[in-house]
């Protein structure tokens, strides 16, 4: 059989040449090579091998290079993975309509027993049958579905192996929480269920979303990748021009398009690729956050969509993708936000939230806001401001009297993006609250209140021409005075402050003097202080009011 060193060849015969390798998670695979053309005349009559019996290799069913197949046969095609810790995955692959005539019958294939093949992780699935369908998120959904998008086994509900959680029965008495059946008790998109793979917590159902009008199974739900199904993305894809639907609304969590670049003009990193920039907002730490490839998102609150660069020297940047025009039909909700991972450990538990009452919206940064909502984005009840348990703070009504620090509703006493608080959890501090912003019409007051600093020193007063329109990047103004009354530094001085943003880098970016100016897309005009202990701050200015005429597209600034 030709079998010398570690040459590839094909003993048995299989599909192509193959050889076991130095991998210990990866027992065999096929060689890199391709296929002579006969039509050549290149092509040799391979000698005839007796096959040897004890050779865990596939039988031949098609298995060409690295294509994905169903030889065994389990649930749908799957192929083994380059990724050293996962020995394999179903194939990203749709089935085909049988209503429209373009479904094949497949062949009826022999499983090879000694194949290492899927059957070690993932039993046989039950098919869909007629019931095996949900509507709208699936919380009605009953059904006797046990397996999950990636053929693995739901963990029954009762059961604290190998997964600790909450979703039981006795906390879920409507759920339907019965044996290991798909279910959503929370609600979340779609029914999904724990699964009893130690190494994945939860994962969505693999079922289809029926249609209202017929009661049949059609396209399945929008679910989010397993977050290891993204491993092969790395590579850079081509970078689209911003179209029709290349806008975000609100603060662009909700943003699933395809843009890949940034403001700047840089190319974005694969979120989950470490190269070159090791971070922890992968697919797995945010897997409800939508990052595939490398398109810009917003998966931790940002002000807006953005990404890590493909510069070694540029860590992240915002993408350049404009807001959507905001009209009277502009649905502003803000999407749950998966939390950093070091703050996931109690966000599991899920609580009950509040709902957003006629009032609940926010103007603005939402500093102006006093109503009474008090949940985090996660579920989570927020800390009295006069209170110093479980976390000690100074946001308290001695330091903010104006920021409206009342029991423990939501507030923005220092000008953060959105109102948030401190939060009943021990071990996360505070969050943003799960506040809707407002509709934008011709009658909001955009005007931004003041919040009161710790020092509260005398500030200037803003002129008639000191408000900013948008994020302030086209504010040209003198103001010189950050919102706790710390005087800038100048652009060009990189005393007390060394940094980057200079007219050299930031041409257009109007840096004069130490006047307050936004050259990199922040949520507002801003500046490095004068203070060697506090390195920059947003500046003490309001957001111009809104009317039919004024112009907020914000221009393109070039680092």
């Amino acid at each position: 059989s030709g079998l010398i060193r570690n040459y590839c060849r094909n003993p048995d015969p299989v599909a192509a040449p193959y050889c076991y390798t130095m991998d210990p998670n990866v027992r065999w695979e096929y060689c890199n090579l391709t296929q002579c053309s006969d039509a050549e005349g290149t092509a040799v009559a391979p000698p005839n091998v007796t096959p040897v019996p004890s050779l865990e290799a596939p039988s031949e069913q098609g298995l060409i290079r690295n294509y994905c197949r169903n030889p065994d046969p389990v649930a749908a095609p799957y192929c083994y993975t380059m990724d050293p810790n996962v020995r394999w995955e179903y194939c990203n692959l749709t089935q085909c309509s049988d209503a429209e005539g373009t479904a094949v019958a497949p062949p009826t294939v022999t499983p090879v027993s000694s194949l290492e093949a899927p059957s070690e992780q993932a039993p046989t699935e039950q098919r869909p049958g007629v019931q095996e369908c949900y509507h709208g998120n699936g919380q009605s959904y009953r059904g006797t579905f046990f397996t999950t998008v990636t053929g693995r086994t739901c963990q029954a509900w009762s059961s604290m192996t190998p997964h600790s959680h909450s979703r039981t029965p006795e906390n879920y008495p409507n759920g339907g929480l019965a044996k290991n059946y798909c279910r959503n008790p929370d609600p979340v998109a779609a029914p999904w269920c724990y699964t009893t793979d130690p190494s994945v917590r939860w994962e969505y159902c693999n079922l289809t979303r029926c249609s209202d009008a017929e009661g049949t199974a059609v396209v399945p739900p929008n679910i989010i990748p397993v977050p290891r199904l993204e491993a092969f993305l790395e590579q850079e894809p081509t970078e689209e021009t911003p179209g029709v639907q290349e806008c975000y609304y609100h603060y662009g969590q909700s943003y699933r398009g395809t843009y890949s670049t940034t403001v700047t003009g840089r190319t974005c990193q694969a979120w989950s690729s470490m190269t070159p920039h090791q971070h922890s907002r992968t697919p797995k730490n945010y897997p409800n956050a939508g990052l595939t490839r490398n398109y810009c998102r917003n998966p931790d609150a940002e002000i807006r969509p953005w990404c890590y660069t493909m510069d070694p020297s540029v860590r992240w940047e915002y993408c350049n993708l404009t807001q959507c025009l905001v009209t009277e039909s502009s649905v502003l909700e803000t999407l749950t936000v998966v939390p950093d991972p070091s703050t996931q450990a109690s966000s599991e538990e899920a609580p009950t939230e509040q709902s957003p009452e006629v009032q609940d919206c926010y103007h603005g940064d939402g500093q102006s806001y006093r109503g009474s909502f008090s949940t985090t984005v996660t579920g989570r009840t927020c800390q009295s401001w006069s209170s110093m348990t479980p976390h000690w703070h100074q946001r308290t009504t001695e330091y903010y009297p104006n920021g409206g620090l009342t029991r423990n509703y939501c507030r923005n006493p220092d000008a953060e993006i959105r109102p948030w608080c401190y939060t009943m959890d021990p071990s996360v501090r505070w969050e943003y609250c799960n506040l809707t912003q407002c509709p934008v019409t011709e009658s909001s007051v955009l005007a931004t209140s003041m919040a009161v600093s710790e020092q509260a020193p005398m500030e200037q007063s803003p002129g008639v021409q000191d408000c900013y329109h948008g994020d302030g990047q086209s504010y040209r103004g003198s103001f010189s005075t950050t919102v706790t009354g710390r005087t800038c530094q100048s652009w060009s001085s990189m005393t007390p402050h060394w940094h980057q943003r200079t007219i050299e880098y930031y041409p257009n970016g109007g840096l004069t003097k130490n006047y307050c100016r936004n050259p990199d897309a922040e949520i507002r005009p801003w500046c490095y202080t004068m203070d060697p202990r506090v390195r920059w701050e947003y500046c003490n200015l309001t957001q111009c009011v809104v009317m039919e005429s004024s112009v907020l597209a914000t221009p393109m600034v070039i680092p």
